[in-house]
Parts: structure tokens; sequence; C-alpha cells
């Protein structure tokens, strides 16, 4: 019994010594490469470091850090505010990710879950080198921040340009939504709407059907003449033509927010899940081409959102966020269609 009493003392102080060394690896490099801030919180893996660091005057920062072979490029954000303290979420942090706590007085918490006095946002590096801010979690609403629009996570999502910087050297902490009300605010609508119907004509220059816009889908209106509005589609370069009497004002998210929150079968999103089990699709810059076609490369799941078809009706026109970018793809090769 004693030899397995102390087997079992080793293996709890190996298992100690395990989750206190990120943070004694992310206190010595703070030594290092801040050595002007005081170390509160962090953690560090083979390419990145994240901390939370406080200068003399008592005021915290968060820091994202990455490795270039031997050297560290060390980004260090706005100030927090300074009514909030924070904490870090190493439990659950990765290689380049990690959620930084905010404490929410009670002026901040009108707006969340029961009163809760946390939030947290969700930091995350991304591939030109930029840490940015890509969601919050209010404790009632989960908030991602896509490419062209919020996304509740329940399935709603709200299409508009952020007017606000996200990047986190140039984030105003204050600023971050504390529900999808706020969330929308801090989108400009001016120059987006909504398709209305189903099989709504997308006409190219000289005139033919292009394709067809699915109701609901987003699009970026570039110019309007003549009762035609030209248009683009999210993730494409070329443009086309829709009769303005056959789009919806991107304001009227909003309302159709609220509908949705009331009726979750109303005005959801239209996306497709592919798995990382289902046969490979080919993404076709040009519907039927085959010398623009691509394999779409799954690691998991990925969601595409329906922004129409082909003018044959044979292809489905995908809204990728990962990639940025929409394509046509076959509809023998999608798992199902949504309604």
């Amino acid at each position: 019994m004693k030899r397995v009493l102390a087997l079992i003392a080793a293996l709890m102080m190996l298992a100690a010594t395990a989750l206190a060394e990120p943070d004694e690896l992310a206190a010595g490099f703070t030594a290092e490469m801040l050595p002007e801030y005081t170390f509160i919180d962090g953690v560090q893996f083979d390419e990145t470091t994240m901390l939370l660091v406080e200068d003399a005057q008592g005021t915290s920062y968060f820091a994202g850090c990455v490795r270039e072979k031997d050297a560290w490029t060390v980004t260090l954000s706005t100030p927090l505010p300074e009514w909030t303290s924070a904490d870090l979420d190493t439990y659950h942090a990765g290689e380049g990710g990690i959620r930084v706590w905010l404490y929410l007085p009670e002026e901040f918490r009108a707006y969340t879950y029961e009163d809760s006095d946390w939030m947290y946002a969700a930091v995350s590096l991304h591939s030109d080198g930029t840490w940015r801010i890509i969601g919050v979690n209010t404790g009632w609403d989960v908030i991602e921040f896509r490419r062209y629009s919020i996304y509740d996570d329940c399935g709603y999502e709200f299409f508009g340009d952020m007017t606000i910087s996200l990047d986190i050297t140039q984030v105003d902490w204050a600023m971050l939504p504390r529900s999808f009300h706020q969330a929308m605010a801090l989108l400009d609508t001016s120059w987006w709407r909504l398709i209305a119907e189903d099989q709504t004509p997308v006409y190219t220059a000289d005139g033919d059907i292009g394709w067809y816009g699915a109701a609901g889908a987003a699009v970026q209106v570039l110019s309007a003449a003549d009762g035609l509005a030209e248009v683009r589609f999210l993730g494409r370069e070329d443009t086309g033509w829709i009769a303005e009497n056959s789009l919806i004002p991107g304001s009227e998210q909003v309302f159709r927010y609220d509908a949705w929150s009331e009726d979750g079968f109303l005005y959801g999103v239209r996306d497709i899940i592919l798995e990382d089990e289902d046969p490979a699709v080919s993404w076709y810059d040009i519907a039927h081409d085959d010398s623009t076609a691509v394999p779409f490369h799954v690691d998991h799941v990925e969601y595409v959102y329906l922004q129409g078809w082909c003018a044959d009706g044979c292809c489905c026109l995908l809204y990728s966020d990962t990639l940025g970018s929409s394509a046509f793809v076959p509809v023998a090769q999608l798992p199902y269609l949504p309604e």
C-alpha cells in the first residue's frame, strides 16, 4: 500500500511539475525578453508564447510572441482598460491561440448572462504575423468575428464592414461587444444587401444570366443604375448585376436577428457542413470549367455558406470563410443540400 501511495504521490508531483512548467517558462521568457514588465500569467509553446504583463504604472498588456528560427518577435497589445482585471486561460491555450478573460464591473454587466462579471476575448495568431481577436464569449452570446461578418454560434450570421480594429496593437478593448446587439452596431451595412428570394438571376455584363442567387445571401453593392445593382458576392473577384428590387437593405438584418431569436427556423445560416470523412469535393472558380477546379481540403470540419447556383442548376455557389473565397461545387459531390 505504501508503495502504491508513494507512486501516486510521485505521479501527482510529476503532474504538478508538468502543469507548472509552462508558467515557469513564460515567466523566464518575460524576464529575458520584456525585462521592463512584470510577469502576471502566460504559457509557452514551441513556436509561440502568450503573456499577460504589467508595466511600472500597473497597466496590463497582452503579449503575443512568435519564434522565427532562433529569434523571437514580441507583439504588445494596446493597454487593457483600467476598469478591468485580466487572466489568461492557459489550460485551454494552444499554439498561437488563447482566451483573455476580462473582469466586468457592475456598470458593464447589463448585457451579460445572469449578471456574469466576466467575459473572454479569443486571441489568435494569423498567417500574416498579426495577433487578432477572433471572437468573444459574453456568458450569453458566443460571437465569432469573420472576414465579412459576425457569427452567433447558435446559427445566425450578420454581414457588414467591421468599424473597429481587432488587431491587438490597435484594438480598443472597451469596445468589444458584450452582446450580439452591440456587435451588430459595430458593423457598417451601408453597402451590403441580402438577396430576397431563391433563384434570383445574376446577370453578366452582356446581359446573360451568369448564375442564380440564394435567398439570404449577402452581397456588396458597388454601383447602381437603371434599376440594376452591380454586386460582388462573398469571396469573388468578378461582379454581377441584380435587380435592385430583388435586394433587401443590410440594415434589415437587425430585425431578422430578433425574429430568429424568437424562432430559430427563420433567417438562420444556410450552410453545408463538410467533414474529412466525406468524399472530396471540387472547388470550381468557373462552373463546369475543369481547368479552374482544385480539391477542397477539409482538415476536420468545414462550414461552407450557400450563395446560389450555376445557370444550369447543377452546381452550388459556396463560400468558405477559411479560404476567404467562393466557388462552384457540383451538387452531386455534396453530402446534402441546405433547405
